[in-house]
């Protein structure tokens, strides 16, 4: 029997209808035989244990039918998984084949990269240790081209205060005669041979300004030092009126290194002590019968301050007195 038709069989055979049709006979007919009733009730149990099994199979059915549709869907769910992970998996696997060949690729740059730094640095070691050398012999080239610069001043000397033009055009001649008149014509047994004189290269100072200073060159240097020296003793110089200063001629390097002194010097002739200036800046004095020697400015102003107390000696300030020409320093 077919799962619709037993299903509508026994719908019908259980029907209001029909059980109340049974109902009505057994009512209607008060005088059937016992036999009858029982054969009736004997096919009634027949009939709810066929309806009772038709029911068994088509719930059974059902139950087998849900199975397999169910069982087809967790298969289909299954394989439509499967595919996914796979798929899933294929892309991971990729993503880690990109990831991989990537690590390999950073990890080589990174080694060329060590190597390369690693060579650097060999060759900056390399270049600081070629600075160092060169900043040595530098510094030994311009110690000797400064010594070399004022071993071709040595000859030199540097007037300053003198007024613009009183040479005349001729400041060869003009210093011959200069230096016995504020210095004494008795104190040189000869004229003076002057190789050459002139103002320095600075530009030309205008009316009211300070002079250009004379560099004058003399033949020997016995007579630059007897200048020199006639000029200490003298002390303060005049030349028709105006005061005139002479010093030697040195190179820019020393002549600033010197200049770094002034202010101690102007002190130290405020308070009466004399002194020395050694070349190439070195600076000399006795104090209690002790000679003192420094080439450092705040050296000897910390020392002197410490030991001087007279009170025409002031504090030290830093300055550099410079004429108005590039690299020309005055010594005062």
């Amino acid at each position: 029997m077919k799962k619709g038709t037993s299903r509508k069989y026994t719908q019908k055979l259980l029907s209001p209808s029909s059980i109340a049709e049974g109902g009505h006979i057994m009512a209607e007919d008060k005088h059937v035989s016992p036999t009858v009733v029982e054969s009736l009730m004997s096919e009634m149990k027949r009939e709810l244990q066929s309806c009772r099994e038709a029911m068994a199979a088509d719930i059974k059915a059902q139950l087998e039918n849900m199975h397999r549709e169910l069982k087809n869907d967790i298969t289909s769910l299954r394989a439509e998984t499967k595919a996914e992970v796979g798929a899933l998996r294929e892309d991971i696997l990729h993503k880690m084949d990109s990831l991989r060949n990537a690590h390999a690729q950073t990890a080589k740059e990174q080694k060329e990269i060590g190597g390369a730094l690693s060579d650097v640095t060999d060759r900056l070691v390399i270049l600081e240790k070629n600075h160092d050398m060169l900043t040595k012999d530098h510094k030994k080239l311009q110690e000797k081209c400064t010594d070399l610069e004022n071993r071709s001043r040595r000859q030199n000397l540097r007037v300053v205060g003198i007024a613009e033009g009183i040479e005349a055009g001729n400041p060869s001649r003009f210093v011959a005669e200069f230096f016995p008149d504020v210095l004494g014509a008795g104190s040189f047994d000869t004229p003076l041979l002057i190789d050459r004189a002139h103002r320095s290269l600075a530009p030309k100072p205008r009316d009211g300004e300070r002079p250009r200073a004379l560099i004058v060159r003399l033949h020997y240097y016995a007579d630059k030092e007897k200048i020199l020296k006639l000029s200490r003793e003298k002390g303060r110089l005049i030349y028709k009126g105006s005061p005139v200063h002479i010093f030697p001629d040195m190179s820019p390097e020393v002549g600033k290194q010197r200049a770094a002194f002034n202010q101690v010097k102007a002190g130290l002739r405020q308070a009466k002590i004399p002194y020395s200036m050694y070349y190439p800046a070195k600076l000399t004095f006795t104090l209690d019968n002790i000679r003192h020697s420094f080439t450092n400015p705040q050296d000897a102003d910390t020392f002197i301050r410490a030991n001087i107390t007279h009170p025409a000696y002031k504090p030290f300030h830093y300055f550099i007195i410079i004429e108005a020409e590039p690299f020309n320093f005055l010594l005062i």
